[in-house]
């Protein structure tokens, strides 16, 4: 398997770069909730320039209020109003940690359930889009996704399918 960027992704945001590391083996349990202790940036991310980086990058991609925050500002937000992240499992919350202690975003997804490779790219008019907790969406052309040879697996950098 291998993630690829769209020609015409990059040539649109040539800054844009990704990575991927393929872990097989994996058992995805329960995990513990992460705790203040966990959150290097706290009490000053917004003033972080990778933060600031991600909210231009938001504005460039078109992304309004239905998108939210940028996922490492959006983590730290569900925190300071919660005193806590949610659990999801050992995998997901382990991406989690590293996102807020690195300040960059990260993905998780199931490489069972990826056919092919991926490919960061634009959606095409009426794609279907399937989020996490069911229906689906026909999205408009233009929209940032990442999609195996079937399907749309996120809306980039945003949101899971």
């Amino acid at each position: 398997m291998k993630l690829f960027i769209s020609r015409e992704f990059t040539k649109k945001h040539p800054q844009v770069n990704l990575a991927m590391v393929e872990v097989r083996g994996v058992n995805v349990d329960k995990s513990e909730i992460l705790k203040a202790e966990d959150y290097k940036y706290k009490d000053s991310f917004e003033n972080q320039k990778l933060i600031k980086a991600f909210q231009k990058f938001y504005k460039d991609l078109g992304l309004g209020a239905k998108a939210g925050y940028p996922a490492v500002e959006n983590l730290y937000r569900r925190f300071s109003q919660d005193q806590y992240i949610p659990r999801v499992n050992n995998v997901v919350d382990a991406s989690n940690k590293i996102s807020v202690q690195t300040l960059i975003p990260g993905g998780v997804f199931d490489a069972d359930q990826i056919k092919g490779d991926m490919t960061l790219r634009f959606s095409y008019a009426g794609e279907e889009y399937r989020p996490l907790g069911g229906g689906t969406e026909a999205l408009p052309e233009g929209i940032a996704v990442i999609a195996d040879e079937e399907k749309i697996l996120n809306l980039f950098p945003y949101r899971d399918s």
